[in-house]
């Protein structure tokens, strides 16, 4: 049983019977534009992925703040008890 590499190349499905000839193949306007065309689609996913984790972040920031803010204002209320009310008697 003899093992043989085989060359192919993603852009057009097509299997090459020596390295050179995918290296020409690489050398085409058709494999260029494939090639761009992939690139441009992978940078807009990640930008896309990248900004939906900016939002969850901000959000997540956001909702923090508030917590923040919630407990701050209980621990002014527990540390600074409000006054008790002087009784008097007539």
């Amino acid at each position: 049983m003899e093992i043989t590499p085989v060359y192919s190349c993603p852009c057009s499905n097509r299997t090459y019977p020596h390295r050179r000839s995918l290296l020409a193949h690489h050398r085409t306007k058709m494999h260029t534009k494939w090639v761009n065309e992939n690139e441009l689609r992978d940078l807009k996913i990640s930008l896309t992925k990248r900004d939906n984790k900016i939002l969850t972040l901000k959000n997540d920031n956001r909702q923090l703040m508030q917590v923040n803010e919630l407990l701050l204002e209980r621990i002014k209320t527990h540390v600074n008890p409000p006054p008790p009310i002087d009784r008097c008697i007539y």
